[in-house]
């Protein structure tokens, strides 16, 4: 039996010891507190399974310095956490993956669901588009399963585990290979084996990647022993944050937050997924609570679980003589692409008497909370990056043919669509291809404003720190109010 095993089941006996101390009432005074207080951060720790001699390797150390000057930026992360991290935890452990992975949202998106990046990649576990659809992950008009927490989290753990396998269980080359891909990784370890070399901290990998690590084995020797760094960890109690309901038919966001007595800011932290103010059409809907909420919800629901107040109103509009899209999306207020997209329509052009289908999106608001500047635009389909092509397939075409005119890779469209690349394809098939979008060197200016923090500036901007330090000619993280920095 390994260590990590091990740990597991002292966790485990512990548990249950307090429940059977508790109900013979025979637990002394004096140690009862310190068991009881047994928080997420204990339950994370009991399951780090990566060596502890890491933490000794200068870009380690050099990341624990920034943690232990920047308090502020961890307690922000944790707090975002809170809604997640417990049942993160739970399925990290129940794939039997090493703690430390849990600890990877951190790193990825400041456990932000809603941050994107300028490659396309989105939700706490930043995950990219092609790697999402290949492992079945739904991504539509409606609906992003990365930023979805059960499914995004399905699917990162599937794909760590398959990581994981890849590289024999050597979790450090795993690991950077989630960031950058374990071709590149190979790649690199492959031509270290050529030298004789097995180490990877001289492994040629790309810059983002080689910190990556460091991070992450930082954090973790945070959280490990807080007392020696100096930092407080904010305790998060050690049990579910959140309820699942199925709902079998298209509801309205507005109308759930309603009967779940809180705002739709917070509603829409719980399920990020879905990209409209309401689920998607003609089929059920998962929709995740907060657990205090789950008794009140869970009454009302079952009151009108059937009743049409529970759907969503959409309007429909008669086109009459003058009518533009454009001056229609504003008297409903909402966009073009919007009713373009609802009502299938591949131009502006529209037709006197032709009914069009209006969403209701007259409810659409702004989260409070400025960690989580979700506005509409980025709820109603904004979000830059790959975006999904479908290739018709015409006589003659071959996998190698469709990969050439898209400049993919055989590897890619083979993963996208599970097919073999040799298999003969179907006229009429349709093939799923995402590509790049082309990236804008559009250059503006942003004024620091008091709690501004370089790293912040560059998430928002989509942008690197290591970007937007080259940009600006700085030498340091530090930034001064009123400065003005090109983004």
């Amino acid at each position: 039996m390994d260590i990590l095993k091990i740990m597991r089941c002292l966790k485990m006996s512990m548990q249950i010891f307090i429940i059977c101390c508790v109900c013979e009432r025979t637990l002394a005074e004096n140690w009862l507190p310190k068991i009881i207080t047994y928080d997420i951060w204990d339950r994370i720790r009991a399951d780090f399974s990566l060596p502890d001699n890491y933490k000794n390797v200068p870009a380690v150390q050099a990341q624990l310095k920034w943690y232990k000057t920047h308090p502020e930026h961890l307690n922000k992360i944790i707090k975002n956490s809170e809604p997640y991290l417990e049942y993160i935890v739970s399925q990290v452990e129940e794939k039997g993956l090493p703690g430390e992975i849990a600890l990877l949202p951190f790193i990825e998106s400041n456990f932000n669901p809603f941050a994107y990046s300028h490659a396309g990649a989105t939700g706490i576990w930043q995950m990219m588009p092609g790697t999402a659809s290949g492992y079945g992950v739904t991504i539509n008009w409606w609906y992003d399963g990365r930023r979805d927490i059960i499914e995004s989290t399905k699917t990162a753990l599937n794909y760590i585990t398959y990581l994981g396998d890849y590289f024999n269980q050597n979790w450090l080359n795993a690991i950077a290979a989630y960031d950058s891909g374990e071709g590149k990784v190979r790649k690199a370890v492959n031509k270290q084996k050529l030298k004789k070399i097995s180490n990877f901290w001289t492994l040629k990998l790309p810059d983002e990647t080689k910190s990556y690590l460091p991070k992450l084995i930082a954090l973790k020797e945070i959280i490990q022993n807080p007392d020696k760094y100096k930092i407080s960890l904010p305790s998060i109690e050690n049990d579910t944050k959140f309820s699942t309901f199925n709902i079998p038919k298209q509801v309205d966001l507005n109308q759930i937050a309603n009967m779940a007595n809180i705002d739709i800011g917070t509603l829409r932290l719980y399920n990020p997924g879905y990209r409209r103010m309401a689920t998607p059409p003609k089929i059920a809907a998962t929709i995740i609570i907060p657990i205090e909420q789950t008794e009140i919800f869970k009454q009302r629901l079952n009151n009108i679980m059937f009743n049409k107040e529970l759907t969503t109103k959409w309007k429909r509009h008669t086109v009459v003589m003058g009518d533009s899209i454009s001056e229609i999306a504003n008297k409903y207020a909402t966009t073009t692409d919007i009713i373009k997209t609802t009502n299938k329509l591949e131009s502006d052009i529209i037709k006197i008497n032709q009914i069009l289908t209006i969403p209701n999106t007259m409810n659409i608001v702004d989260i409070k909370n400025n960690d989580y500047r979700i506005s509409s635009q980025v709820s109603q389909d904004k979000i830059p990056g790959p975006k999904i092509t479908i290739h018709k397939v015409k006589a003659g075409d071959t996998v190698t043919i469709i990969a050439n005119k898209y400049n993919v890779t055989l590897g890619q469209i083979e993963f996208w669509n599970n097919i073999n690349a040799r298999k003969k394809l179907k006229e009429n098939d349709e093939i799923i291809l995402w590509t790049k979008k082309k990236q804008s060197n559009k250059t503006t200016t942003y004024k620091i404003k008091p709690g501004d923090t370089l790293g912040g500036i560059a998430q928002k901007h989509n942008q690197s720190i290591k970007q937007l330090k080259a940009k600006n000619g700085l030498i340091s993280d530090l930034v001064k109010i009123n400065q003005i920095l090109k983004v």
